[in-house]
Formats: structure tokens, sequence, C-alpha cells
């Protein structure tokens, strides 16, 4: 709860740089939210690479796999991890503020995915999350919104990745893990959160290698369907050490 209320705060004020070293150690918080972007980016090769139907923002979809499937990834830790990516988008709706072409893309704004993905998971399992109806004010109006759709959506991706998965107790190998150079190389390999989302990936019955690349850019992630990669920037892991910074 301390840790909680500790990023609620940050949402009012500007949290200091962090310095990239080769030092650096990735944070529990950095370590969550990296984790809804990887399986954010691995909804959208499951999309890509199998031709799933996009019926809606195809933004929207991947966010509600990496919300639901945070679970089937690592049921222990699923809680965590929605709540520090919702926090995320929080301070990054609050330090940016509303512009003109934040309305124009496909993305919804920041704070519309982070109390989407809280309604979704919470309505996945009320009695478990009711915490986050009261720690991010949801009315009781919409918290019965959630318990409704949250199931419908769930069971929608259920029954579409149903033919996807590999047989039990197998993994596909044609998911491997790559790291380009960088001050945050030596952290990222210490911590094995792209080896995990590999194992969780190769699940899937791919038909094609997919690689999952650690780089050193400036960008954010993002699906490269022509390389079959899925990219996670070192800049933007260090933005989200920045916003733990005051936390841990």
């Amino acid at each position: 709860m301390k840790k909680l209320i500790a990023l609620m705060i940050m949402l009012f004020i500007s949290p200091p740089p962090a310095s990239a070293s080769n030092d650096v150690v990735l944070s529990k918080f950095a370590e969550n939210v990296a984790t809804h972007v990887l399986l954010h980016e691995l909804a959208h090769a499951l999309i890509r690479e199998f031709d799933l139907p996009v019926l809606g923002n195809e933004e929207v979809m991947a966010d509600n796999f990496a919300t639901f499937y945070t679970r089937k990834f690592d049921s222990t830790k699923a809680k965590e991890i929605v709540q520090d990516r919702a926090l995320s988008w929080l301070l990054e709706s609050k330090q940016a503020g509303l512009r003109d072409r934040d309305l124009q893309g496909e993305y919804p704004l920041d704070r519309r995915r982070a109390f989407r993905s809280l309604c979704h998971f919470y309505g996945s399992d009320p009695e478990d999350n009711h915490d986050f109806m009261e720690l991010f004010r949801f009315s009781q109006s919409e918290a019965g919104k959630c318990q409704t759709t949250s199931p419908e959506v769930e069971r929608s991706w259920r029954r579409t990745l149903s033919p996807l998965w590999m047989p039990e107790g197998m993994l596909s190998r044609e998911v491997n893990v790559i790291y380009g150079e960088g001050p945050m190389k030596k952290a990222m390999m210490k911590n094995g959160l792209l080896e995990r989302i590999a194992i969780f990936a190769s699940r899937f019955d791919w038909h094609s290698q997919i690689t999952l690349n650690f780089d050193h850019c400036d960008q954010e992630a993002e699906w490269r369907r022509n390389s079959h990669t899925i990219l996670l920037c070192d800049d933007y892991v260090s933005r989200f050490l920045e916003q733990g910074s005051k936390s841990e």
C-alpha cells in the first residue's frame, strides 16, 4: 500500500531524471511495466502472424490481451503488473498534458488506457481486485459495468486463441531473444524478462521465427512485421525507471 500511495503522489510531481549507467538495476516497477508492454507487442504479433480478426482498434485489442494474459504469464505478479502499468500511463498523461496529436492517432489517451486495463482486470475477478475500485475511485456504476464487459472480452480472446496454443507440455522452437549493445544490456540480461516472455510466447504454434530484441534506441516498443521482431528500446525502459524511482 505504501508503494501505491507513493506512486499516486507522483502523479502531481515530476520525477527526477535517472542516469543510465552500466550499474543500472531494473526495478520491480520498471520490470512490471515492461512486462505489460512486451505482452502488448506480443498481441500485435499474434494478430498479424495468425491473421486474427481486427474488429476495432488494434491497440485496444493489444492492451486487453496484455491485461488478461498477465495471469497466464505470471499469476503471482499479475495484479502488480497491471497496477504498475496503469500508474505509468497516468504519469505519462500528467507529464505530457493533452495535445491535439493525442486525439488524432490510433492510440487511446493514456488515462483511458490506464482505467480500461484496471476495469478489465477488476472485472475478471472482482472479489480479488476490489481494492482497484477504491484506490482509483471507480463509481459503483462503472464497477458494475466492468464486471459485465470484462468476462465477455476475456472470453472472446480465449476462444480466438484456443486453436493457436501448442499441445500441453510442448513449446515452439520458433522464438528467440537477442540483445543489442547499450548501457542497459547487462541489467536486462541479468533480469531475464525477455527470456521469460519468450517462454510464454513459445506456447503458441508459430509458423515462422519470432524474435524478441532489446536494443539501444530512442524509440519505445513495436512489432516489426517484416522482420517478425518485437523491439523494446532501452530509452523506453529508462523512462519506467524514472517513474518508479521514488517507490523503491
